[in-house]
């Protein structure tokens, strides 16, 4: 029970939302691949609230947001940055010289494992971000732009620089000056950036984050999955047949190529003159081959993938809106640090891993689709009522995800695919 509801008078003009501890989670591509801290601690999002349906609490209702606006609290949330030098503060391009223009930034870097594959993600709002928020039931719906660069990381330990003891471990800046912006497999920041040498990807990644259900279902526009053995069955995201290449889930999604409609899941040349081209035939892309970006496609990576499978149920609903392959393959990790891969307990015994871990075998996760008409993924976010000016709503969103230039991290995230994110966060409104 609220023992501290929000006060009679004027509707709220500004609220921070902040990733509320590590317990945000990320399912990434058709590999079922899983990660557990999908946004750093401390990453803070501030937006200006306005245009309420009433003039005060209790009746202020649906209000409109907007931003992102400069976070208080100092260096530790300080995510407005020089685009190109992340470590420089700014409120203006002005400020950056030849390393602008100035921008928001999502959060400090982003540490994840793509199956035993360290990488490093760092993310930049490009766009206005609008929405809405209900100030009585605590409801919400907000878009964000991003651009998320991924690189690959130094060690399965820490995919990203980390900032310990104020001074830079690794990366561009290294053994500089740094402030501690979030924990994420070590403490990360900002002011760490990765080696621009090891950059493989640059993904644009649209976050419709909203506390009620979202859902993406398979309907017959959607693409033809492209692994051998699955051409009878839908995939929910694959690429454009353009030179862009963008994620798409429908033709619809995909601009005109070539003088013709685009094609979800077509081919481009990959290369010569043509570069970009739709095409059919390798013939249509002198000195470059046709064909598609990423790994090939497929509804997800489960061991038994026949029309009739042994149990009848290749990816098992265990609820919760989750799933697991039941006839494998299994995922090996340790038992504290699952992100190390392993085949024994020894694996587990490194120089640099906790003590005390084992070797665990756990079934794959997967998504509870199986490539036939009218299957859905769904993610389910969960609001708030705002008490003594404090929420504690999850958010969630669906999204495609374009591969990137490391054919490794491909296969073993199942790129392109679809991602799904949950984020419990800390909502705080200010009248």
């Amino acid at each position: 029970m609220c023992v501290a509801p929000l006060p009679s008078g004027p509707c709220p003009t500004t609220l921070v939302f902040e990733a509320d501890g590590p317990a945000t989670d990320l399912d990434s591509g058709w590999t079922g691949l899983s990660h557990d801290a999908a946004v750093p601690t401390n990453s803070r999002l501030t937006l200006a609230v306005s245009g309420c349906a009433g003039a005060s609490h209790p009746t202020c209702g649906t209000c409109a947001v907007n931003g992102p606006l400069d976070n208080a609290g100092g260096a530790t949330f300080d995510n407005h940055r020089c685009a190109d030098a992340s470590w420089i503060s700014c409120t203006s391009d002005g400020d950056c010289g030849g390393a602008g223009p100035c921008v928001f930034f999502f959060g400090p870097p982003l540490a994840l494992q793509a199956g035993g594959f360290p990488t490093c993600v760092v993310n930049r709002i490009t766009g206005p971000v609008t929405g809405t928020v209900n100030a009585e039931d605590g409801s919400s719906a907000t878009q964000v732009a991003l651009t998320s660069a991924v690189y690959t990381g130094p060690t399965i330990t820490n995919p990203c620089p980390v900032c310990r003891d104020g001074r830079c471990e690794d990366g561009t800046r290294i053994h500089q000056p740094c402030t501690v912006q979030g924990s994420n497999h070590g403490d990360v920041s900002l002011d760490c950036p990765p080696f621009p040498g090891t950059q493989i990807g640059v993904l644009e990644i649209d976050l419709d984050l909203a506390t009620g259900t979202q859902s993406r279902t398979i309907e017959s526009d959607s693409p033809r999955c492209r692994a051998t053995g699955h051409g009878t069955r839908f995939c929910r995201c694959d690429t454009c047949n353009n030179a862009n290449a963008e994620t798409c889930s429908a033709n619809s999604d995909c601009p005109p190529s070539g003088g013709n409609p685009g094609v979800c899941g077509g081919r481009r040349c990959t290369g010569g003159p043509n570069f970009g081209a739709p095409c059919t035939l390798s013939s249509q892309c002198p000195t470059g081959g046709c064909g598609r970006l990423g790994a090939e496609t497929q509804p997800h990576s489960c061991g038994d993938i026949e029309e009739t499978p042994i149990d009848g149920s290749v990816c098992q609903d265990v609820g919760g809106n989750e799933g697991v392959c039941p006839e494998g393959p299994d995922t090996q990790g340790c038992s504290i640090e699952t992100f190390r891969s392993c085949t024994s307990d020894a694996d587990c015994a490194c120089s640099t891993c906790l003590q005390g871990q084992t070797c665990i075998s756990v079934p794959r996760p997967c998504f509870i689709d199986e490539g036939t008409m009218g299957d859905a993924v769904h993610v389910v976010g969960a609001p708030d009522v705002p008490c003594g000016g404090t929420a504690f709503p999850t958010v969630g969103s669906l999204f495609c995800i374009a591969p990137v230039a490391s054919s490794s991290v491909n296969t073993a995230a199942g790129l392109p695919g679809l991602g799904r994110i949950r984020i419990p966060g800390r909502v705080t409104v200010s009248p």
